[in-house]
């Protein structure tokens, strides 16, 4: 984050805090925008409002590749996944929603299990 960023968040007493409202100061602008920042070159930040952090999570496996919209051919070569490990804390939010969103998307389970 450092690296990226120049920085990292501190909180008011000067200690590293990646939590809000800290973290909402650390902008930069997006390497991977062609423009350059005289063009208007787009800047990365903190997304305020998620629909649901699982919803986010679970939808990692299409929004890692841009799935549908791009690698289409690759993701059906590598979905399912072969395997999934999940820590027991997450597997209401996390792994339900993986198995939620691969029924409602594909009509099959997220993993060969």
């Amino acid at each position: 984050m450092e690296a990226d960023f120049g920085r990292l968040p501190m909180n008011n007493d000067g200690q590293v805090d990646l939590h809000r409202p800290f973290i909402d100061e650390l902008t930069r602008p997006n390497p991977d925008d062609p423009r350059s920042p005289e063009e208007g070159q787009s800047t990365m930040r903190r997304v305020e409002d998620v629909l649901d952090v699982w919803f986010d999570s679970g939808s990692m496996p299409y929004g890692q590749v841009h799935y549908p919209f791009q690698n289409e051919e690759w993701f059906d070569t590598h979905n399912p996944a072969d395997f999934i490990v999940e820590y027991i804390g997450q597997t209401r939010g996390w792994f339900y929603m993986l198995h939620i969103l691969s029924t409602a998307l594909f009509d099959r389970r997220p993993s060969a299990m």
